[in-house]
Order: C-alpha cells, then structure tokens, then sequence
C-alpha cells in the first residue's frame, strides 16, 4: 500500500507578531485563515497534514522550520499576504535543478489566477528562511498586497481568504 503524502502548512507570524498590518487587516489573521481553508480541501482528499498553528499564537518561522523538518512531510508551505505597495500574487520557490517546486508554484498561480488576481510571478526564493532551511520541497505563497487599496480588494474578506486556501490545495 503507498505511503499517503504528508504536507507541512503554515500559517505566516501569529501572536505578538502581526505581520503586515493596513485598511484594518492583519496578515497573521488571514494566514491563519487561508491556511485552515486549504487545510480542510487537502484533508478531504486524503493529504496527511501538519499545521504550524491552529489559532492566534507566537510561531515565529525559526519555530516554523524546526516543525517541519521534524514532521516527515514531503512538501511544506507557508502562507502569507504581502505588504509593500505592489499588487498580485507572488509564489516563492527553492531554485534548483528538480524543478519540484516551481512547478508547485505555477499550478497554484494557475488556480490563483482563476479567482481574478493577477500575478507577479514564480520567483526564486532561496533567500528566505523558510525556504532556505527546511529540508524537504518548500513554497511560499503571497496572496495579496494588503496595503493596497485596490489588491486587498481580492482578499479582504473571510470568504475570499478562504478562497486562496482552496486554491492553494488544488
């Protein structure tokens, strides 16, 4: 019988740690709130998960990576929104000779794009932590730029969180 997947989420800052904060959004809070909704799809379809945090608590991503090297997850993903006056969905990768995770990165910028958001692109991402150092194939996606207006305008809203988090598991 064939080892069923096991994939690592998690869901960006948390706790003390807001993120990015506009309009009267958190980040921590929609992270938290993509990653339930995408973790609610991968179950159904018979994913193995482990989730970084369930609720509002202090996760830093240090934490984070400790969590998912132990886990035995094949894929981990980290979830956040993005904050710096652009716009669009950016999908972050470990820039390598397999490919494994561009791939990923692509798919879900497909599903991303389907909801109406544009996109920046799949972008190497061997200069973040969270890539950098877990051991096994690890994106990063970045949903929306809460501090713009016009972006947030795609994911300001409970069910449009949600609707990345669906996205992300397809």
């Amino acid at each position: 019988m064939a080892k069923k997947p096991i994939v690592f989420l998690s869901a960006g800052h948390g706790g003390i740690d807001p993120g990015a904060v506009a309009y009267g959004l958190n980040e921590k809070e929609i992270n938290l709130t993509t990653l339930l909704a995408c973790n609610e799809i991968l179950v159904r379809h018979g994913i193995i998960t482990i989730l970084s945090r369930t609720k509002d608590e202090n996760d830093p991503v240090t934490e984070e990576v400790k969590e998912a090297n132990a886990s035995g997850a094949s894929l981990a993903v980290s979830l956040h929104a993005n904050a710096g006056g652009g716009d669009g969905f950016e999908g972050f990768y470990w820039d390598d000779a397999n490919d494994v995770g561009k791939r990923l990165v692509e798919l879900a910028e497909k599903h991303v794009k389907a909801l109406g958001q544009n996109s920046r692109g799949a972008k190497s991402g061997n200069h973040l932590y969270f890539i950098k150092n877990t051991k096994m194939t690890a994106v990063l996606f970045e949903s929306f730029f809460l501090d713009n207006d016009k972006d947030n305008d795609i994911g300001d809203t409970v069910a449009e969180q949600k609707a990345f988090g669906v996205a992300y598991a397809k």
